[in-house]
Formats: structure tokens, sequence, C-alpha cells
């Protein structure tokens, strides 16, 4: 039997004008609200990056497993350039209206969205702001609630990666397939097949050659698949009976049975 009054989550919204802010840095700032309180205050209900995604067509996939819906913006040549600002605005002021959100977060530097935070905090809601520290002007940040840089974390990922190389290059190297054990090299082959899975699972059927033999050379510890002992795809399905019945080769392009 529960006594206690539940307090309610806030519920969250995060609108990326992704042309300002780059998709690389969206995962930091995601990172540093789940250490941040706003995780255990809040939920976010809404995620959307406002782009001409004919034009970003490659972050697609990154973003889907971010979980943030795209919102297309359809651009002329002559476009302007706030055409993503006013599309970003718009929303926000329908989100005001129409859903419960109780803090907004504008993943922008730009701070043309001034007169928008103003309005959203003018309505009650908190508002969070996240942009480069580099980019962000102090205007924006002061009208803010809160502010984020999602460019912090850069230099300590910059230092884990270089740790690691080292830490690599001064291990032995990787042995050839061909100086492993059976169940060692079956192992390779399970693995391989794992990952060209999750990649057809999200383009579909069929993986590009380039992709699926970058996948396959790091799995076997090389730098590039003609480095390794099969050489290329094909003599990879000629090698294990385990892959070729499983994917087929059409062209440059790898296919699951």
């Amino acid at each position: 039997m529960y006594n206690q009054k539940q307090i309610p989550e806030k519920q969250i919204a995060v609108l990326i004008d992704l042309e300002n802010a780059g998709l690389s840095s969206i995962q930091l700032l995601f990172d540093q609200m789940s250490r941040d309180e706003i995780s255990k205050d809040g939920r976010i209900i809404v995620k959307r990056a406002y782009a001409d995604w004919s034009r970003a067509s490659k972050s697609r996939n990154q973003l889907l497993e971010l979980g943030i819906e795209p919102i297309q913006l359809f651009r002329s040549t002559s476009g302007r350039k706030n055409a993503n600002d006013i599309l970003l605005a718009i929303d926000a002021i329908e989100l005001l209206h129409t859903s419960p959100i109780d803090i907004f977060v504008i993943v922008s530097s730009d701070s043309d969205f001034i007169p928008l935070i103003n309005r959203l905090r003018a309505s009650g809601k908190i508002v969070f702001c996240a942009g480069e520290q580099a980019k962000i002007s102090s205007t924006l940040i002061k009208a803010c609630d809160r502010h984020f840089y999602i460019d912090q974390d850069k230099n300590t990922e910059a230092s884990k990666k270089s740790a690691l190389k080292k830490e690599k290059e001064n291990q032995s190297p990787t042995p050839q397939p061909d100086m492993l054990s059976i169940a060692q090299t079956d192992k390779l082959w399970e693995q391989i097949h794992s990952s060209w899975s999750k990649r057809a699972a999200v383009s579909g059927q069929s993986i590009p050659g380039p992709n699926a033999a970058t996948e396959a050379a790091r799995i076997l510890g090389v730098a590039k698949l003609s480095s390794s002992t099969y050489k290329t795809l094909q003599g990879i399905l000629n090698a294990s009976t385990f892959l070729s019945e499983k994917w087929s080769r059409n062209a440059n392009t790898i296919i699951r049975r």
C-alpha cells in the first residue's frame, strides 16, 4: 500500500537546429543530460532535429540510433539560412499550446532564438539552451534558465582516443585468421555475420561492399580487408561456409540470403 504522494515527472522537449549544432555533438548533449538531475526529474518525450535531410542523408542512421525524429526542411536553392530557425520556432510554439511540455531544450548557438526563449519562459516554461562553447553568445546563455556546452567533452574524448591508440600500438599484433584455431575462426565468422546483420537491419537486406569490407576488416584486426588472408569479400565468403550460407555477393553489394 502506497501512501506517499507521487510527484509527476517533468516532460521535456529537445529541439535541435542541426545545421547550427551538428549531429556529432548531440550524443555529448544526451550524455550530459543523463548524468544531470534532468534525467532524475524529467522524461524526454520529444526529440526533433531540423535540417534539409536531402543534403544530410548520411546522418539519418545515426539520428535514428539516438531516437531523434528528423524534421525535413524543404529549401529552394535561394532559400535563406534562417528558414530552419523559423520551422523550429513554429514547432516550439505549437508544443507550448498542445503538449504538456515543462522543459524546452533548444540546441543551437544562434542568438536569434532569444525571442522564442523569452516567449516560452513568459508562459511559465523552463528553457535550457545547448551550443558549442566557441559559438554560443553570452546573451543567449543569459536568456535561458540553464545552458550546456555540447562540445565540452571533446578534449576528454580526444585524450581517451589518443591513449587507446598508444595502448593498441604497444600490444602484440593480432594473429591472422590462418594462425587461429577452428573455434576462434568460427567466432570471427559469427562476429562478422552479427555486424553485417545490424547494418542490413538499418539499410534493408543489402550492404554496400565498402561498408561490409570495413566491418570485416575491423573484426579480423587489419587496417583494410586487402591486408588480410582473404583479400576480398568474395574471399571471405569462399572461406566460410557459415557466411556463404547466409550472405551472397552481387557486384559491389553484400546481400542477405
